[in-house]
């Protein structure tokens, strides 16, 4: 848990760099960068390892949340009083899709943890490339 605080600090401290990337780019790169990293962590046998992995992921993930949410209200908040109420519904239906892919993904991990992670990590890379370019478009406007 510290480990990804640190790694949410140093990403968090170092968001100009991120900024400079555009958001279609950045989005692109980390559906790789996520992806990847899970389906490795599917294939080590050392818990540590991949609690480390895990710990980098989910620190740059928070780090970088803030550039999400500043283009996200930048580009589509369209009456300045509804921002609380547009940051919670989005953070209510990233619960729910959090929610149920965890529940589904569990009934996996009763199989096995590299089962899990090697499902999770396919699954994660197809569905968010099936997405992007719906996205891309969206973003583009």
């Amino acid at each position: 848990m510290a480990f990804s605080r640190a790694i949410w600090f140093i990403v968090g401290h170092n968001l100009k760099i991120l900024k400079k990337i555009k958001i279609q780019k950045l989005l692109f790169y980390e559906i790789f960068f996520f992806s990847i990293f899970i389906i490795i962590s599917s294939q080590l046998k050392n818990p540590y390892l991949i609690g480390l992995i895990i710990a980098t992921l989910m620190g740059y993930y928070y780090g970088r949340d803030s550039i999400i949410e500043e283009y996200y209200l930048q580009n589509f908040l369209i009456n300045k009083r509804y921002k609380a109420t547009m940051l919670s519904i989005k953070h209510q239906i990233q619960k729910l899709f959090q929610s149920g892919i965890a529940f589904i993904l569990g009934f996996v991990m009763v199989i096995s943890f590299s089962l899990g992670f090697l499902i999770a990590g396919i699954c994660m890379l197809v569905a968010l490339l099936g997405i992007y370019p719906f996205l891309k478009n969206m973003l583009n406007k």
